[in-house]
This record gives structure tokens, C-alpha cells and sequence, in this order.
């Protein structure tokens, strides 16, 4: 009795981090890291790049602020982040601020080829295709010395202001760009650029950097509309690579086959179906494709793709923009008549009505007809009084 009172039960959570670990050690990342950045923190206590590993795991599973990571961490078994028991009380965010300076005096370039030279082996991973985006990185507060300076040597980024992606114009940012392979969406390559940098020049600097990883140009760049720029879309032809882009409504060739589809028959391939499996009493998704008659002015070809999806998604976006539009004009309607209405002619209520329906974007869809009346009404007291009576 006496030793089964002198037990104690002591929960600790696993998570994902069992799966997470195996992946770690197959690409050897805590290994990789270890050669980077070996020198030891001042105190000895916890070495820098197991404080990268530990930073790293939360990243995946956690993403706390670092001065939440003692708290978080203890909640696990130590071992899972490589630390003994009584390393964890040595954790503290100071210690991860050190790791990350350590980190960042390293050559992380080749630390990241490394890596991904690594992954590309062990797993397998196809070089054939790969898929390019950025994004804004919003910042809240001055950075005043965040200003693009070296730092010990090194070139620093920007934060800056410039096309903010959460709609925050007044905010300051980074942009993020990354690449991804097409055999599963890996990571393959990123890259952080000053705030007020714009995507249309980013793309020349990552089709070299993924030649350099692939050894040659051969491999499919795909990229939006910030793509299709001239001067990007002639430098990769002329280095012998290949790239799928999105090509701009402003684009003189898409004005063109639009009118060009009014009067003219194309004969549209089906290119692709799909019926998803939890969707199996929904009609499939359908790709079709037909090339354009003319090549884009720079002479490379267009093809033109129809979706299914995108029929109805903009079915369901035409009728909410007509609707918001009526809605409007029967609020206007309303107001018409009401005696205390200030749209008295008939051009003030044709300018009123016209401006509903181009706000709501329904100006494509939408013919307006104002009808002006003249009703009669007599009264013992008053004599005759005529009301004009506006229709839309």
C-alpha cells in the first residue's frame, strides 16, 4: 500500500510531434542545422540550434510568441524537442532572441540548399513543374530600424508600405514569395523581399535560383498574372525554360478574342474531369480548351480554358450583383413616393437610378426605362392639383 501511495501519474501531450520528429530526422534538419550554427550559447545551458529545433516544431504545431514557449513546452515530453528534463526551465524567449541572431549570422543560403537538395533525394520529390506566389507580411508599429541597412554584414530586408494584400494600405509589410513543387505542393523555395517590392520583379531572380537547384532549365514555371511581362516572358524563352501564366484582362489579346468568340465558332477540347468523391451526387468539374487563332504579341501561345466552376460561380456572382441592383431601385422606388422626395424631374431620378445600378456593377445586365406620369386628383377645398408620378 505504501508504494502504490508514493506513486505519481504525470501527463504529458505527444500531439503530432512523433510524426513531425520522423520527418525531421529524415531530412536531418536538427543535423543540418548542428553543422550551421554549432557554437554553444553563453550559458551553455541549451545550445542554439536545438533552440532553432524547438522554435521550429512550434512553428509547425504551435505558433506561439516565444515568450509563451516555456509554458507550451512543458506541456510536452522534453524529449520530443531533443532537451533533458531539467533543461526546460532554461527556457526563456532571450535565449531563443540569441539563437536566432546565431541563426541569422549564418550562411543561410546554403544552408537552405541543403536542405532542399536533401528533401528533393529522400523524398523523391519531381522537378518537372513548379508553382510561384507571394504575399504580404503585415507589420503593426514604426520598425524605424528595420530600413533595409547590413546588419553585421549581412543585407536586411525593408518593412515598408506597399501593395498590402490584407487590404491594409496603412500598415507597413514584407512580401513573401513562395515556390512550391507540383508532386505535392513541398516548399522548394522562398525568398522575403522589402515591403514596397512589387511581384512583376521577382520572378527572373526565382527562375534562376530553381534553374541553379534543378541544374537545368528544364521544368514548367508557373506563376499568376504578375507573370506576364515581357521582358520575364522573353528572359525565360530565351534560357530555354517553359512557363504557364495567367494573362491580364488589360491585354489587347484578350479584348480580341472575346469580340473574336461573338461572330466565330471555336471548337472547345475537353480537357479535364472531375467528380470528387464527396460530391458524387454533384455534376463533375469540366475543363475545356481551345487555343487562340493568334499568339500573344511577344509570340507565345495562348490557350483559352473554360470551367465549369467558374460557369457557375459566375452565374451565382452576375444574379447577386442584378439583385443588389433591383434592391436598390425599389428602395428608390420607395422614395419616389413619399412627398418629401427631392427627385422631382425626371432626369434627377434617370441620374439616381443610373447610379445605383452602376454601383452595384449591373450595368451589363440591367436596362433602366423611367416612366413619367401625370395623375390628376381633385379636391372640394383646393381646386385641381396634378402629381407627377415617377416609374422605373
Amino acid at each position: 500500500m505504501n508504494n502504490i501511495e508514493s506513486l505519481e501519474l504525470k501527463s504529458e501531450t505527444i500531439d503530432a510531434l512523433p510524426v513531425i520528429n520522423h520527418f525531421i530526422d529524415r531530412l536531418g534538419l536538427d543535423e543540418i542545422i548542428k553543422t550551421a550554427m554549432p557554437h554553444a550559447d553563453q550559458s551553455n545551458h541549451i545550445m542554439p540550434y536545438t533552440s532553432i529545433g524547438m522554435l521550429l516544431r512550434n512553428i509547425i504545431i504551435g505558433r506561439l510568441p516565444v515568450y509563451g514557449f516555456k509554458e507550451w513546452i512543458t506541456l510536452f515530453d522534453p524529449h520530443l524537442f531533443n532537451l533533458k528534463p531539467e533543461q526546460v526551465d532554461y527556457i526563456n524567449d532571450d535565449r531563443i532572441g540569441r539563437a536566432l541572431e546565431k541563426l541569422f549570422d549564418t550562411d543561410r543560403a546554403s544552408l537552405m540548399t541543403e536542405i532542399v537538395l536533401k528533401a528533393v533525394r529522400e523524398l523523391g520529390l519531381k522537378m518537372d513543374q513548379f508553382h510561384n506566389d507571394s504575399t504580404s507580411i503585415t507589420f503593426y508599429g514604426g520598425y524605424e530600424d528595420a530600413n533595409g541597412d547590413n546588419k553585421r554584414g549581412k543585407v536586411t530586408l525593408k518593412i515598408a508600405r506597399g501593395h498590402n494584400k490584407d487590404h491594409r494600405p496603412d500598415l507597413k509589410q514584407l512580401v513573401f514569395d513562395l515556390t512550391v513543387t507540383s508532386d505535392g505542393a513541398v516548399p522548394i523555395h522562398y525568398k522575403g523581399y522589402d515591403g514596397n517590392r512589387t511581384d512583376d520583379t521577382t520572378h527572373i531572380e526565382n527562375w534562376d535560383t530553381l534553374r541553379k537547384l534543378k541544374g537545368n532549365p528544364d521544368f514548367i514555371y508557373v506563376a499568376d498574372s504578375k507573370l506576364c511581362v515581357s521582358e520575364t516572358m522573353r528572359y525565360i524563352a530565351g534560357e530555354d525554360g517553359f512557363f504557364i501564366t495567367v494573362m491580364p484582362r488589360t491585354r489587347g489579346e484578350d479584348k480580341w478574342f472575346r469580340e473574336h468568340i461573338i461572330d466565330n465558332k471555336v471548337s472547345w477540347d475537353e480537357v479535364g474531369r472531375v467528380q470528387y468523391p464527396r460530391k458524387k451526387n454533384d455534376t463533375p468539374e469540366i475543363w475545356r480548351m481551345v487555343e487562340s487563332p493568334i499568339p500573344s504579341k511577344e509570340g507565345f501561345r495562348i490557350a483559352w480554358v473554360w470551367s465549369s466552376k467558374k460557369i457557375r460561380h459566375d452565374q451565382k456572382n452576375r444574379q447577386n450583383t442584378i439583385n443588389k441592383a433591383i434592391s436598390g431601385l425599389k428602395e428608390l422606388q420607395k422614395r419616389l413616393q413619399s412627398n418629401r422626395s427631392r427627385l422631382k424631374t425626371k432626369q434627377a431620378v434617370s441620374s439616381e437610378a443610373e447610379k445605383i445600378v452602376e454601383e452595384a456593377g449591373a450595368n451589363r445586365w440591367i436596362d433602366l426605362d423611367v416612366v413619367e406620369t401625370i395623375e390628376t386628383t381633385h379636391k372640394k377645398e383646393k381646386g385641381v392639383v396634378q402629381d407627377q408620378i415617377l416609374d422605373i
